[in-house]
């Protein structure tokens, strides 16, 4: 082959190449001329004499705008991108000459290959065959010229238009390709408006004003459209020829509008109605003092009035309506810069010292302003002094000389706590120091508990003792606010003088009450007291070594108390005639008076008495204890009776709070219905309520009355039943306050004038519900009388001792009953019956430790006593504690506050949520600023729990090497079992879980470890049987045999053998 053959074919396809290209190129160019010319120039017509409205304008430009841009892609863009193969010119070139028979193409193909001979001759005819051909001749020009002379057509006809109408054609031009410009059309009339496009202050009023030009018109039109409304249509007064004004008074929205004047229309302007600058929202930023300990916060209002503590910081800023170019504040006609962010305006820190009253001036991007300022005022909201409520005793109160008085003061301030003191004083002593108390400063709430002793204090009868609370806040700007409760008294009577008094006035009462009966009946146990006291007292004086002038005295003192029973044993009798009616008091009375008679007391104190005189002390002796025993009797059965009056109570309580709920039910149930009804009313404005919907509304009237009604009644006998319940009254003063806020709502239920929102009446509801929960406290199955047992022991093993040697019983059988006790020990601190939940505990507990620390739920209607451990962190419960918040929720339920914790454990992690906030009881150690929602601690322990469970973890260590000798021990008898080894395991994880304090998968080893020690014991008492039967069977004398033969040397010879038996057997074993 002659690649110089090959070359000029392809120069050939090349020419023809260039020339498609050209060719595709003027016929695009030339189509799209004629395609834009031919849609341009008939719309730029139609606008000059139909004078298209601006929606016309953009379907016009988009018609010429979409196909030019068509025909630019497909008849330019894609086929210029393209390059066709050679192949496609050979075949363009063989389809225009068809004698050619493929020669080219196959030119081509075989020209690619290099090979000579066949494919250089073929290569030298399609040569020549080509030069024969005229490729002009495959480009069809034809096409070209018809489109050439229809584009140079019509550009003759814009040639014509442009020279003979070039104003008509330039305003079609800018009218069509900017249809959103305000160009009007040519027409012989020109209007001039004013103001055009303008921005409108809402309030203002649009004064527009039309010039006219050219050919003068006597009248004039005005059209405008608001948004969302339609077009209106007024002619415009003229003021002088071709002069018009108009004046659309204070228009509420913006608005399109323009001018028409003969065959002249003013381009469409817009009038937009804007606000005057304002704040829209305020936004406060506040920085309270350090002793709050409240942290910096940011409030937003839609009003510029703050309340604010006193002494703290404050930035008044706020997002506006309009983008702000300048922002002052004034404040006692001194001005203060404001930054300004686009809307956003951020005054600088105010000290707050005082109430004032603010200005902010604003001035928008556009110039306007708001000339009077937007105003708004700060409130300096005082700390208030610590408020003090004593609960207990709580009223002066008249006590016996032996009686111990339990104090319990509640102190609550709005930001923090600093000290609180219970104070007394005797006469003209100077006043003394009962208890008193710092705290961190940020306790919003404590609790002082305490007992006053008139036996340690050295009090005796007729004394008067004063006491008082005093409390400071930590109020470190303005303070520190100073509060004193009220002088309260307690005076000190002889039970016997006090009893006398109370059968005095039994003498001259016509009227009787059950309480006061049971009052005196008070009285006469606490005279028996008294008896009892005296008499321990003569008993223990009562000795071989007491003078006879000493026992003379005691012989005197037990005459003296044996008429002081008597006179007890005659008033029970007096009190049973004066409580006619009363058939309760007047069985108990001839109850306890028969009890008396029947036991002889006065007969023994009678013999004690002339044993004392007698100087018999061994007698004297044993009738002083007989006569304390058969008091005690009688005081036993009188408490067993206070225990069912109590009960009875609580049950009247009861029944009260259970029937409460029942209306409080029904009340949120028709509340809902009622709120239904007035969203859906309320939605129209009150003139047009229909008949129907008066009627209706007068319908749920008559609703809120029967719920007053029936609130009232449950309120009422609640109020009676739990009469001087410090907790009944803060549920009653609530309950009172939703009575008149139904009764309100009746009202304007009645006379169809609401003023009454949804939102109000469903704070009704949840305070209802809250409500709900507080009652829970009183629905008790007892009173408070039994203490709670928190622990829960295994049941005891009745382990009988394999018969192995008895060193290693007395091993075995140690280490499963100090298994018990370790059992038995980490039930009294880590769990219990009760698990998690105090309902499950009923309300009979009055007493003991929580379980875990997770207690839940309001818990116990009387303090606990000083041995409770862990746990009682929940809402609602008082006394000593430790632990943290358990509970998911925080419902700021009502009763008692939680006390602090004085332990000095670190705060925990935690986070809960809040329905209701209320003050806390104070800096907590151990615990967390909000609650935890699982099982257990996750800091260091509190160190009552953390020294029990160093001594459960030496307990441990002691049990895991005594296993190590029993297992040491069983070598030589019995086969290792794997519950062994598995045992010992357990007792090495279970020491290092209680060094570490991980304390919630305690039980659970322990009982398995329980479970792998009895399988031990099984297995060892079935190999001891294993080993034993084949030796019973065995005859007496080759036992003997075996027997001596063990305690003999082994022969020297076999040493070594027996000790590689052993060695075998050992790994065996093992």
């Amino acid at each position: 082959m002659s690649n110089s053959t090959y070359q000029e074919i392809v120069v050939i396809l090349d020419e023809l190449r260039k020339r498609e290209r050209i060719f595709v190129l003027a016929r695009g160019i030339l189509l799209w001329i004629s395609v834009f010319l031919s849609i341009t120039i008939p719309l730029f017509l139609l606008d000059n004499i139909v004078h298209f409205n601006t929606w016309l304008r953009w379907v016009s430009f988009f018609a010429i705008f979409l196909p030019s841009c068509f025909i630019i892609l497909k008849e330019l863009v894609l086929p210029l991108l393209h390059r066709h193969s050679k192949e496609w010119y050979a075949r363009k070139i063989e389809k225009e000459y068809p004698h050619l028979n493929n020669a080219i193409i196959n030119a081509i193909l075989l020209g690619r290959e290099g090979e000579k001979g066949f494919a250089a001759a073929l290569l030298k005819e399609s040569l020549g065959r080509m030069s024969s051909c005229n490729i002009k001749r495959i480009i069809k020009w034809e096409i070209v010229k018809k489109i050439a002379m229809f584009a140079v057509m019509l550009l003759l006809s814009l040639f014509i238009y442009c020279t003979f109408f070039p104003s008509y054609f330039s305003n079609a031009f800018i009218r069509i390709f900017a249809p959103g410009t305000s160009i009007a059309f040519i027409s012989k009339t020109k209007v001039s408006v004013e103001p055009g496009e303008v921005r409108l202050l809402r309030g203002e009023n649009l004064n527009i004003r039309a010039v006219l030009s050219g050919k003068i018109v006597q009248e004039s039109i005005i059209k405008w459209k608001e948004n969302g409304g339609s077009w209106k249509t007024a002619r415009m007064p003229g003021e002088k020829p071709g002069i018009f004004n108009f004046t659309l008074s204070a228009p509420q929205k913006s608005l399109r509008y323009y001018v028409k004047a003969g065959d002249g229309v003013s381009p469409v302007f817009r009038a937009e109605l804007i606000d005057p600058p304002a704040i829209e929202t305020f936004e406060f930023a506040c920085r309270y003092p350090a002793y709050t300990g409240i942290p910096a916060e940011k409030i937003r209002k839609k009003t510029g009035d703050i309340e604010i503590l006193c002494g703290s910081n404050i930035s008044i800023g706020g997002i506006t309506n309009n983008p702000i170019g300048e922002a002052r504040l004034r404040i006692a006609k001194k001005e203060y810069p404001v930054l300004v962010s686009n809307k956003n305006i951020t005054g600088p820190q105010i000290a707050v010292k005082e109430d004032f009253g603010y200005s902010v001036f604003l001035k928008d991007i556009y110039g306007y302003t708001n000339a009077e300022g937007q105003s708004g005022s700060v409130k300096a909201i005082a700390d208030r002094p610590p408020r003090i409520q004593v609960v207990l005793p709580g009223r002066h109160i008249i006590v016996g000389t032996f009686q111990s008085i339990p104090v319990l003061v509640n102190i609550t301030d709005d930001y923090g706590i600093r000290t609180a003191s219970i104070k007394y004083k005797m006469g003209e002593e100077k006043e003394k120091v009962l208890k008193s108390a710092v705290y961190p400063g940020t306790a919003h709430a404590a609790t002082l508990q305490t007992w006053i002793s008139p036996e340690s204090m050295k009090l005796k009868s007729d004394d008067v003792l004063v006491y008082w609370v005093e409390a400071e806040d930590a109020n470190n700007i303005t303070g520190p606010g100073k509060s004193s409760s009220t002088f309260l008294t307690i005076r000190l009577v002889d039970p016997f003088v006090k009893l006398q008094e109370s059968m005095r006035r039994l003498a001259s009462s016509v009227a009787l009450s059950q309480e006061q009966l049971k009052g005196i009946f008070s009285d006469l146990s606490a005279a028996l007291k008294e008896i009892l006291r005296i008499q321990k007292e003569i008993r223990k004086n009562t000795t071989d070594r007491a003078t006879a002038s000493a026992l003379r005295a005691l012989a005197i003192q037990e005459q003296d108390l044996r008429v002081r029973t008597i006179e007890c044993q005659e008033n029970f009798v007096l009190l049973a005639r004066r409580a006619e009616g009363f058939s309760e008091v007047v069985q108990q009375c001839m109850k306890f008076a028969n009890q008396m008679e029947e036991l002889k007391i006065a007969s023994l104190m009678a013999e004690a008495v002339k044993y004392l005189e007698d100087n018999v002390v061994y007698f004297a002796q044993g009738k002083e204890e007989e006569i304390i025993e058969k008091l005690n009797l009688i005081l036993q059965s009188i408490q067993e009776l206070n225990r069912n009056w109590l009960a009875k109570k609580f049950l009247e309580k009861e029944s009260a709070a259970r029937e409460l709920m029942k209306n409080l039910d029904h009340f949120i149930e028709k509340q809902k219905d009622v709120i239904a009804v007035l969203e859906r009313i309320s939605k129209k404005p009150a003139e047009e309520y229909s008949p129907q919907d008066i009627k209706e509304l007068q319908k749920q009237g008559e609703v809120e009355e029967g719920i007053r009604k029936e609130l009232s009644k449950g309120t009422n006998d609640f109020k009676n039943a739990a009469e001087k319940d410090l907790g009944a009254s803060v549920i009653v003063n609530t309950l009172e306050e939703i009575i008149a806020q139904v009764k309100r709502a009746e009202g304007e239920f009645k006379k169809v004038t609401i003023t009454l929102d949804e939102k109000e009446m469903w704070k009704w509801i949840e305070l209802a519900k809250e409500l709900k929960q507080d009652l829970q406290m009183w629905l008790m199955n007892k009173p408070d009388t039994v203490q709670w047992n928190v622990a829960n022991p295994l049941e005891d093993y009745d382990v009988p001792m394999p018969d192995i040697p008895a060193e290693l019983q007395d091993m075995i059988g140690d280490l499963i009953q100090t298994e018990q006790e370790m059992d038995e020990a980490a039930d009294n601190i880590m769990t219990g019956g009760w698990i998690d939940n105090m309902s499950t505990a009923g309300w009979a507990v009055a007493d003991g430790p929580i379980s875990n620390w997770s207690a839940k739920g309001k818990t116990g209607n009387m303090l606990p006593g000083n041995q409770e451990l862990t746990g009682r962190s929940g809402e609602g419960r008082t006394g000593k504690s430790s632990g943290q918040f358990v509970e998911g929720k925080y419902r700021g339920l009502e009763g008692r506050k939680i006390p602090p914790r004085l332990s000095d454990e670190r705060m925990q992690k935690g986070v809960v949520k809040e329905e209701k906030h209320r003050p806390t009881g104070g800096s907590t150690g151990g615990g967390k600023i909000t609650g935890w929602g699982a099982e257990g601690l996750t800091d260091n322990i509190p160190p009552q729990v953390q020294e029990q469970l160093r001594r459960l973890a030496l307990g441990e260590a002691e049990l895991k090497a005594r296993a190590a000798e029993i297992k040491e021990g069983l070598n030589p008898y019995l086969v290792i079992t794997s519950n062994l080894r598995q045992s010992i395991t357990l007792m090495d994880d279970l020491e290092r879980d209680l060094q570490e304090g991980r304390y919630q998968n305690l039980l659970e080893k322990r009982k398995l470890l329980s479970e792998k020690m009895s399988q031990l014991k099984t297995s060892v008492e079935d190999e001891v049987e294993l080993r034993r039967e084949p030796a019973l069977r065995m005859d007496r004398n080759i036992r003997s045999r075996i027997v001596d033969a063990l305690r003999e040397k082994y022969p020297s010879r076999y040493e070594a053998l027996i000790k590689e038996y052993f060695e075998v057997l050992s790994r065996e074993l093992k």
